[in-house]
């Protein structure tokens, strides 16, 4: 058994093995990721607790994010809704009382859908009635995030240990 092969094939083999390679190293590379950075929950200083994080587009394609879910101890949490903040009162001499807005303190949520560019980021804050336990989080987006879902959980402790 003789096998001869021509040159012509050897280098058409080669070309084939880099050209998979490089479709391989695009879709590796070009896959789209995001994370959470900044994860702060605080649980007593406001009328309800606060949680505050930084979603990051980590990749280099864009992303739209279409919703976020909250679970607390496996079951769903909404945000308070109509929450403006949280507010403080100051009582002049005179003895009249001023209602103040917490400045950086309102809360920012997803209404609708919005789309991260690539390497950027984006702040929430959201207020709930009630949080303790873990917490996960998940974000929907239009792009595959993982080869079936295009939903990326992250889970959180909402009470710190002393």
């Amino acid at each position: 058994m003789d096998i001869h092969i021509s040159i012509d094939t050897l280098i058409s083999m080669l070309a084939l093995l880099v050209a998979l390679y490089s479709v391989w190293y695009t879709r590796r590379f070009n896959r789209p990721r995001i994370q959470i950075e900044g994860f702060e929950c605080d649980l007593k200083s406001y009328d309800y607790p606060c949680i505050d994080f930084t979603l990051l587009n980590v990749s280099n394609v864009p992303i739209t994010i279409k919703s976020i879910i909250f679970k607390s101890n496996e079951k769903v949490v909404d945000p308070v809704l109509d929450y403006e903040g949280p507010t403080y009162s100051l009582t002049s001499p005179l003895g009249i009382t001023q209602t103040y807005p917490v400045l950086d303190a309102d809360p920012i949520m997803l209404d609708e859908p919005i789309t991260l560019l690539p390497n950027s980021d984006i702040d929430f804050r959201y207020y709930f009635p009630e949080l303790s336990g873990k917490l996960e989080i998940t974000v929907k987006t239009n792009r595959f995030l993982s080869v079936f879902s295009k939903k990326k959980s992250f889970v959180f402790r909402t009470n710190k240990r002393n």
